[in-house]
């Protein structure tokens, strides 16, 4: 699952369905109502992470030749812009973040045992991948802690 940034919608990653759907978020009681629409989001989807001001939800998936990264705008009504771009590097992406200054997202690739490193354009929301770290076996999951000053 993800949320959205504004609190107003949730999301859910469809691995029998390589599909993305959204749900509202009722304010009082925190009940979820599934809303229209379905967004293919490649194979096996595994994760998704949003950017701090809510315009684009990145989405980590398997597929042919490697990993893959589903980039979608999000519309005024919650709902993810199709086609997405898409980002191709690593293997097995399991878990991803988006840094909290909107600039860059980082994906746990469990399969290639690294970190792929990865800068979103801040107008179309497509990334470019800027680089990887090794990290230890297998990867699993990722966060990014952000220090005020």
């Amino acid at each position: 699952l993800g949320f959205h940034p504004s609190g107003r919608y949730a999301y859910a990653t469809l691995q029998g369905t390589n599909s993305l759907v959204h749900y509202a978020i009722n304010g009082a009681d925190g009940a979820l109502t599934l809303l229209p629409g379905v967004a293919t989001s490649g194979l096996k989807p595994t994760a998704i992470a949003f950017n701090p001001d809510g315009r684009f939800c990145h989405v980590g998936y398997s597929g042919v030749g490697g990993g893959h990264v589903a980039s979608f705008g999000i519309d005024q009504s919650g709902a993810p812009i199709v086609p997405p771009s898409t980002t191709s590097d690593g293997l097995g992406p399991l878990d991803l973040v988006a840094d909290a200054s909107g600039r860059f997202v980082y994906v746990a690739n469990t399969f290639s045992n690294d970190v792929s490193v990865m800068s979103i354009d801040r107008i179309t929301g497509a990334l470019t991948v800027a680089g990887s770290v090794a990290t230890g076996l297998a990867p699993t999951s990722i966060l990014v802690s952000c220090e005020t000053r």
